[in-house]
């Protein structure tokens, strides 16, 4: 996989948030004369696309075009694989960042629990079983 594209609402309030788990801003432009910016973030996880909009859609709208989607704040979640669930938790948390509840296993083979960024998207985090 390439990357993940995900819309936010806010784009400072994301870059700080993904900068806490080591994204990096790599490149910028706008989309449809200013109507959406692009910025690119590079991480130790891969690479992030941040869409934001000078006129954001709700997610209960319903259009049909890609154009369209981009606006539209969500998704379902993406994953970040960890080394240390436990003290990732523990650093996520002395940032500010909340823990939506426990920590689960999956049948999978990995533990995992969630957060969400400044706009609301989910992110999974697990620590493969070993």
């Amino acid at each position: 996989m390439h990357h993940v594209a995900i819309s936010v609402r806010d784009l400072a309030a994301s870059l700080a948030f993904y900068a806490g788990f080591g994204f990096e801003k790599d490149a910028q432009c706008q989309l449809w004369d200013g109507e959406l910016t692009l910025t690119v973030l590079a991480g130790p996880h891969g690479r992030l696309e941040l869409f934001s909009s000078i006129r954001p859609v709700m997610a209960s709208d319903q259009m049909a075009s890609l154009r369209t989607d981009l606006h539209q704040i969500g998704g379902k979640h993406f994953a970040l694989e960890v080394s240390n669930l436990a003290s990732e938790i523990q650093r996520l948390r002395s940032l500010g960042v909340t823990v939506e509840g426990d920590v689960a296993s999956s049948a999978l083979g990995f533990d995992y629990v969630f957060v969400r960024d400044p706009s609301g998207n989910w992110i999974e985090l697990l620590e493969v079983q070993k």
